[in-house]
């Protein structure tokens, strides 16, 4: 996000100079969180509904519905050490029951650990976390 300064033998600084003297100003002024909220603008352009591939993380390639949850969760860094925990305890073969599974965050990392052989129970008392549940996992 920010340029590198370079020192220049002319004595008047250009305006893209000048520029990039101002920007460095305001971020160095904006805290933390606010320099977040920022550069996660673009992310709320993306319609609710929209299906991508996770990026990252345990359930790096699923299919995921932006609007289903948090942005870090098809970005691949949501809770990513529980999601290193749950690597390291889940093993192929295992059944695993996921009480409360929301809209299948873990479900979908648990299908994967586990593999063909093991066996998921899914459960989720809501109807809206269910669909976005059943569209994670079809």
């Amino acid at each position: 996000l920010l340029a590198p300064l370079r020192a220049t033998p002319s004595a008047a600084p250009t305006a893209q100079r000048r520029s990039t003297n101002y920007l460095i100003c305001i971020f160095a002024q904006l805290d933390t969180h606010n320099l977040g909220r920022m550069l996660r603008l673009p992310l709320g352009l993306l319609p609710e509904t929209a299906t991508v591939r996770v990026l990252g993380g345990i359930n790096n390639g699923c299919k995921w519905v932006v609007g289903s949850s948090v942005h870090g969760c098809w970005l691949g860094h949501y809770e990513s050490r529980k999601q290193a925990l749950v690597s390291h305890l889940i093993g192929s073969g295992m059944t695993v029951f996921d009480i409360g599974a929301n809209v299948g965050f873990y479900t979908l990392a648990f299908a994967r650990l586990v593999g063909h052989g093991g066996e998921v129970w899914a459960f989720e008392p809501d109807c809206r976390n269910v669909s976005y549940l059943q569209e994670h996992i079809d």
